[in-house]
């Protein structure tokens, strides 16, 4: 089958045959999905796992994708009628936007549907960390009473918190630390008029007590927090990742943890997902560990599949997607 031509307009080409997919997720229901697919006439398949996903591309006019599954260069070679991409949320360093755009194919996220939990979720991982909770439980649930844990606390309000990343996210979750009295930094080299000291991303580095990190997965932000970068953190210093796991080099940081070289950590994303149980943050002490679920609330929930929704609705109607993301690169 020849592959539609999506030049015009970047998608807007006329609606062909093909299937609705939809990549392994959570969702309680697919029923709005079910609807869009019955609407214009396709079938709606359902992959249970990675190996249904992959099996099921050649026939998709269009893909929804979730964080557990992967469009790389391979699998969109092999997206032979595909029309669009359309993600179940910001995150799109799961798809090979170089091999999509070449091939024609718009990628488009809903970027907007989680910004108060994610924000929030950063923020409940700063405030337990500096308020030492993990180590305060531990030791009451080993029956010591004491308060020999929280020697060493400081004030909330005399911390300063560096946020990497001034997005919606990282923005809402640096307006939230201030309001809570905490010195906020912020390193974000494409922010316009920040309403936060903008510094490099090193001084960033060696000025902060607490690092919360908000930025996309790309070649240039991988490893952000790399090896060597965590042994120049100051000590005591507090990590909070809810963005990407692939930020961080997890091995580091708990090596930097079990050492006491660090204050805690709160991550909430991981390089690889599901976490392994081999995975040493495991048996690091002072850690907030949470199953990629900062995203999560009864209205993100929906919001995210509905918007989701909506632009599969444009795709298959032959109509130019809103938030698409590779737009026009590298099409003619």
């Amino acid at each position: 089958m020849d592959r539609p031509d999506h030049a015009a307009g970047f998608g807007a080409s006329a609606p062909g045959p093909g299937t609705l997919l939809i990549a392994p997720h959570r969702f309680s229901s697919l029923a709005a999905e079910r609807k869009l697919a019955a609407e214009h006439g396709v079938e709606l398949v359902e992959a249970a796992d990675r190996v249904q996903f992959a099996d099921a591309i050649p026939d998709a006019a269009v893909i929804m994708l979730t964080p557990y599954a992967q469009l790389d260069a391979d699998a969109m070679a092999r997206a032979r009628c595909c029309r669009a991409v359309v993600r179940y949320g910001a995150g799109v360093d799961n798809v090979d936007l170089g091999a999509a755009t070449a091939a024609g194919i718009p990628v488009a996220n809903v970027p907007d549907a989680a910004v108060e939990e994610v924000a929030l979720h950063a923020v409940a991982l700063s405030l337990a960390l500096a308020r030492r909770m993990p180590a305060a439980q531990q030791v009451l649930r080993g029956g010591d009473w004491s308060t020999d844990s929280m020697a060493g606390l400081h004030r909330f309000s005399t911390l300063t918190a560096g946020v990497v990343g001034l997005g919606r996210i990282g923005s809402l979750t640096a307006n939230h630390l201030r309001a809570l009295g905490a010195t906020v930094i912020a390193h974000d080299p494409d922010a316009v008029e920040p309403d936060f000291e903008n510094v490099r991303l090193e001084e960033l580095l060696e000025r902060a007590d607490l690092i919360s990190l908000h930025v996309p997965l790309t070649a240039s932000t991988r490893d952000m927090l790399s090896h060597e970068r965590i042994r120049r953190l100051r000590p005591g210093v507090i990590v909070v990742n809810v963005s990407r796991g692939g930020l961080v080099d997890e091995s580091a940081l708990a090596e930097a943890l079990i050492e006491g070289r660090l204050g805690g950590a709160g991550i909430d994303v991981f390089a690889d997902e599901p976490l392994g149980l081999d995975s040493p943050l495991l048996g690091a002490p002072n850690t907030i560990l949470t199953p990629h679920v900062a995203w999560r609330s009864e209205e993100s929930r929906r919001d995210y599949q509905l918007k989701a929704i909506a632009q599969a609705e444009l795709a298959l109607s032959g109509e130019p997607m809103a938030n698409v993301v590779n737009a026009g690169a590298g099409v003619g």
